[in-house]
C-alpha cells in the first residue's frame, strides 16, 4: 500500500481536518487465511506472518487531533487470535504499540492538519517482543491512511506490509507449537474469577475484567511456579484445579450471587458461616475457602448439573478454631459484591452481630415506646425511665410492662457486651438471659387481653424469629421453652 490512500471521514473530518497515518496500527489477531500466514520449520519453532495479513484489533489509545503530541504511546490488542496449521500464534490480548511521530499543523492551499502514527512492536501476552509494520484499514477491510478522532475501542484492520518472525519464545506458551494445545480455558468469567483468587493471593494486582492480559498472564505464571506446575502463563486444566476453578467432573464453574452472610462462634470455638445465596439454573452449589494472612477468603460457585428454575440456596460452612483464630476479617464471593465480616461483627456464643444486637435493641425500644404511649406513659429511649401517668392499670398491663421494660434494658447491655467483649462465656450468659427476658415478654402477651396491648402483640410477631435465633444459641440452662422456638 502507498502512503497516501484514500480518505476514510470519521465524525468532525470536515471540522478539524484529518489525521495522517504514515505507518498503520497494528494490533493483534484475526484468524488467518491460509495464504497469509505461513509456518516455517515448526520443528525449529519459527512462524512467518506473511505480508498481507489481516490482523482484527481493538483500539486502546484514542486519537484526538485538538491534543496529539510526539512521542505520545499508541496502544490497541488483538481481538482474534492469528492462527496457522490449528494453532493460536497470535493470542487475544497480544498488544501493537508504536507512537506519534510526528504533528502537522494547518497548511495553506487546503491542506489538512493531523498526525504522523509509527507502529513499532508487537509484544505477546507473556511479554516479548518483535518488531512489525503494518497499514490501517476500517472494519470492512477497506484500507486508508488519514483518520480523525479514534476512539478508544474502535475495531479496525491491520494489514502487515512487512514479513516478520515469530520463534516459540512469543507462541510457545500461548497454546501455539509446543504449546499447552486446547487444554486452556480461556472464557471471561473463568478469568475473572481467577484473577480475584490470584488477587486475594498477592499474586495479581490489576483491574478484574476477565481480560488475559500481560499482567494477567504474569500472575498466572508466578502462581504456576510457586505450585510448582508447568508455568504457561495460561489457565490450563491442573492451574485451575490448583486455584479451585473446575468441577470433579473438569468444567468449568461459574461464580454465583451471595444476598447475604453471617458468622458466628458456635459450640467448641468453631467459627459457622451462613451464606444465602442466589441459585442459578442447573447448578450444584459449593464453596472453597483459602486463608491468606489475617483474612479468610470463601468463594461461592456452582457447576451445571441438570435443568432447573432459579431458586434462593443456603450454604453452612463450620471451621475448627485452629483454622479461623486470629482472623481479622472474612470475605464472601460471589458474582456481585463481596460481602466482608468484620472481626467484631462475628457473633459470639451464637449470638448477634454487634449490628445485629443494636438493630435489635432499637426495635424492642420502639415497642416498649409505644406501649407506654398507649398507657398514657413517657419512655425515653436515651436515658431507659419511664414516667407514669394517672391513669389506672390492669394487673396484666402492668406485668407486659415490666417484662417488656426488662427485656429493653437487657437488649442495650447486650448491645454493649457484643461490642465490647471478646470473653465467651460472659456473652453465652447474656444470650441466655436475654432468651429468658424475651420469653417473659411472650408470656406475658399471651395473658394481656387489654386492647391497649395490641400495639405490642402486633409488633412482637416481626421479633419472634430475631430471639428464636437467639435461642437455638443458648445454652437454656434456665430449663424454659419459649414458645417461639
Amino acid at each position: 500500500m502507498n502512503n497516501r490512500g484514500r480518505v476514510m471521514q470519521f465524525n468532525g473530518a470536515a471540522r478539524r481536518g484529518a489525521i495522517f497515518v504514515v505507518a498503520a496500527i497494528l494490533a493483534a489477531a484475526t484468524a488467518l487465511p491460509a495464504a497469509f500466514a505461513q509456518g516455517q520449520g515448526f520443528g525449529r519453532g519459527d512462524v512467518t506472518i506473511a505480508s498481507g495479513t489481516r490482523l482484527e484489533v481493538r483500539v486502546e489509545t484514542a486519537i484526538d487531533s485538538n491534543n496529539a503530541r510526539v512521542g505520545t504511546e499508541f496502544r490497541a490488542t488483538v481481538i482474534t487470535p492469528v492462527v496457522v496449521r490449528g494453532a493460536e500464534v497470535i493470542p487475544n490480548g497480544t498488544v501493537v504499540s508504536g507512537r506519534i511521530a510526528d504533528v502537522v499543523a494547518n497548511k495553506a492551499f487546503g491542506q489538512a492538519s493531523g498526525v504522523v502514527i509509527r507502529i513499532e512492536r508487537l509484544t505477546s501476552t507473556a511479554g516479548e517482543a518483535v518488531p512489525m509494520f503494518a497499514d490501517l484499514a476500517d472494519a470492512n477491510g477497506n484500507p486508508f491512511d488519514t483518520i480523525d478522532n479514534l476512539a478508544r475501542g474502535t475495531r479496525l484492520q491491520v494489514v502487515v506490509n512487512r514479513p516478520f518472525t515469530i520463534n516459540e519464545s512469543f507462541y510457545g506458551s500461548a497454546g501455539g507449537p509446543g504449546g499447552p494445545g486446547d487444554d486452556v480455558f480461556d472464557s471471561p468469567a473463568t478469568i475473572s474469577q481467577a484473577q480475584t483468587v490470584l488477587r486475594d493471593l498477592g499474586y495479581f494486582n490489576g483491574r478484574i475484567d476477565g481480560q488475559l492480559n500481560v499482567v494477567t498472564r504474569s500472575a498466572i505464571g508466578m502462581f504456576q511456579r510457586d505450585q510448582r506446575i508447568r508455568q504457561t502463563g495460561f489457565l490450563d486444566r491442573e492451574t485451575l484445579e490448583r486455584l479451585g476453578l473446575i468441577s470433579e467432573s473438569g468444567s468449568e464453574v461459574s461464580a454465583v450471587r451471595v444476598l447475604s452472610a453471617d458468622a458466628s462462634i458456635a459450640q467448641g470455638n468453631q467459627l459457622r458461616l451462613r451464606i444465602v445465596t442466589q441459585g442459578a439454573n442447573g447448578l450444584r452449589l459449593f464453596e472453597d475457602h483459602f486463608r491468606h494472612r489475617d483474612t479468610l477468603h470463601f468463594y461461592v460457585r456452582g457447576f451445571h448439573v441438570s435443568t432447573g428454575s432459579i431458586s434462593t440456596a443456603e450454604l453452612n460452612v463450620t471451621l475448627r478454631s485452629d483454622e479461623w483464630q486470629g482472623v481479622n476479617r472474612i470475605v464472601v464471593h460471589g458474582s456481585g459484591n463481596d460481602i466482608v465480616i468484620a472481626n467484631n461483627e462475628i457473633g459470639s456464643g451464637g449470638g448477634l452481630t454487634p449490628g445485629e444486637a443494636a438493630a435489635l435493641e432499637s426495635q424492642v425500644s420502639g415497642l416498649l415506646e409505644a406501649y407506654a404511649r398507649a398507657l398514657g406513659m413517657r419512655y425515653s429511649r436515651i436515658t431507659g425511665q419511664l414516667s407514669f401517668g394517672s391513669l389506672n392499670y390492669r394487673e396484666n398491663e402492668t406485668e407486659l410492662l415490666f417484662a417488656l421494660n426488662s427485656l429493653a434494658s437487657t437488649a442495650r447491655l447486650y448491645t454493649v457486651l457484643v461490642r465490647t467483649s471478646n470473653d465467651q462465656q460472659a456473652i453465652a450468659g447474656a444470650t441466655d438471659i436475654y432468651v429468658q427476658q424475651a420469653n417473659a415478654v411472650d408470656r406475658a402477651i399471651g395473658r394481656t387481653k387489654s386492647g391497649r396491648a395490641l400495639v405490642v402483640a402486633n409488633g412482637w410477631q416481626s421479633l419472634r424469629d430475631d430471639f428464636a435465633r437467639l435461642a437455638e444459641g443458648s445454652s437454656n440452662r434456665f430449663g424454659y421453652t419459649p414458645a417461639y422456638r
